[in-house]
């Protein structure tokens, strides 16, 4: 079944990029993900001795070309942006921002680090150091009933400080595409805004440089002005990927998330073993959620039932951690998981459909899109489009729809406008082929 199930992905993948002849569109990228994580699967076959059902191979392949229907369907969608009166930003690096934001970044950690530690102290009981600290808050928050809640403004600072991660993601990628001098401060900037990322114990931050590459892919085509992208330019990128597992993995390290198995083992636990982990789950039958959309949007709906004094319960069904033998298989589940316990199987078929809709139709008026130069839209475009390639690990297209990463985003606009220059007018655009006024 397995086999079956790779051969039925690379078809779809065929056929997807006969249509699309796109690389990088979202149908693409979310069949190439479970692509890959299936043929990890076959090379851990005879070490785990893994078969599938065929459940598995129907809802996989189905919620895959699902997808790429929602997808064509957004695509019949009229591709117009509408003539109104449009500022062009201009970014302004000067060396004072970019040290003021590094200092921020440096305090933020510092503020960060004592609150967790503080909180796993006094809570959790713990005794060891700093670091090993994250571990713990991260362990005890996640799975135990042990409130790990940080205070308002650690929380806000951490959003504040991703928010800059990104900014200087899209910064770093721009300056790559257009072959310009990236400076010191720039660096350090986007490093210590990455790092604190990390403070709570998640390894997250990593999304961050996936994110980037995205940034760097649609800077590049309204640039370059092709759909295709060159071989040496993919082995670049792929160059970047994998120096983000290894700073996974480091940062697992550190934090103490690995344990004593080969790292390739390690590595397939976040690659090809959710899809057995689903399989195990369909197989004994997903356990439905109370609310529907517990599972996909559980941050939110717990946040805006807990405003309305409505109790909802923790969900953890897709929590626990699966096992064969010895061998740990981790706690994911792959997208379609998350979508069964929310709304059964055919609900998650539609949930695919739709979900191919929403992010088809934000590409299209991205990527596609060459009159579109707006860092926001970009950046949210690498964020939506990390979270579809993370589609074989978990639901993060919804995850990531939480109070939190709306005040991120928010942090987003605030930081660009930041760094914008004042002052400075373009008298002409050009927008849909016409020329306009800039105020």
């Amino acid at each position: 079944m397995i086999y079956l199930l790779s051969f039925l992905t690379v078809l779809l993948l065929i056929l997807i990029y006969i249509i699309e002849k796109d690389v990088i569109s979202p149908s693409f990228i979310f069949c190439f993900v479970f692509m890959i994580a299936e043929f990890n699967v076959i090379s851990n076959v005879t070490k785990l001795g893994v078969k599938f059902r065929v459940d598995t191979v129907l809802v996989v392949t189905l919620g895959i070309f699902i997808f790429f229907i929602g997808t064509i369907l957004a695509n019949l969608f009229p591709n117009y942006v509408g003539k109104r009166k449009k500022n062009i930003r201009t970014l302004d690096l000067t060396r004072t921002k970019q040290f003021f934001l590094c200092i921020f970044n440096i305090i933020s950690i510092i503020y960060i680090l004592k609150n967790v530690y503080i909180l796993v102290v006094q809570r959790a009981g713990y005794v060891g150091g700093i670091l090993g600290s994250l571990s713990v808050f991260a362990e005890v928050s996640k799975f135990q009933s042990i409130d790990m809640k940080l205070d308002t403004v650690s929380t806000l600072l951490t959003a504040l400080c991703e928010a800059e991660a990104y900014v200087f993601g899209y910064i770093i990628a721009s300056k790559l595409v257009k072959k310009e001098k990236i400076e010191i401060i720039t660096l350090i900037c986007f490093i210590t805004s990455f790092l604190s990322t990390f403070c709570q114990g998640s390894r997250g931050g990593v999304f961050i440089i996936i994110a980037s590459v995205f940034c760097f892919i649609i800077i590049y085509r309204k640039e370059k002005g092709i759909k295709i992208i060159g071989v040496k330019l993919i082995f670049k990128l792929i160059g970047v990927i994998i120096l983000a597992i290894i700073a996974f993995q480091i940062i697992g390290t550190i934090t103490g998330k690995m344990w004593d198995v080969s790292v390739y083992e390690y590595f397939s636990v976040y690659l090809g073993d959710p899809l057995i982990n689903f399989d195990t789950k369909l197989s004994n039958g997903i356990e439905r959620t109370k609310i529907s959309g517990q599972a996909s949007f559980g941050g939110l709906i717990k946040n805006i039932f807990g405003k309305l004094g409505i109790y909802v319960p923790k969900y953890g069904a897709l929590g626990e951690f699966q096992y064969y033998g010895n061998h740990n298989l981790g706690n994911v589940y792959t997208i379609f998981a998350y979508l069964i316990a929310d709304f059964g199987i055919l609900g998650c078929l539609i949930a695919c459909f739709i979900i191919g809709i929403i992010v088809e139709f934000i590409y299209i008026r991205t990527i596609r899109n060459k009159k579109n130069n707006d860092e926001f839209i970009t950046i949210l475009c690498g964020y939506i489009m990390s979270s579809v390639a993370f589609s074989f690990f978990s639901n993060k297209i919804c995850e990531n729809v939480t109070i939190y990463h709306i005040y991120m985003f928010l942090f987003v606009f605030i930081i660009l406008n930041f760094l914008t220059k004042k002052g400075v007018k373009n008298s002409i655009a050009q927008i849909n082929g016409g020329e306009y006024e800039i105020d």
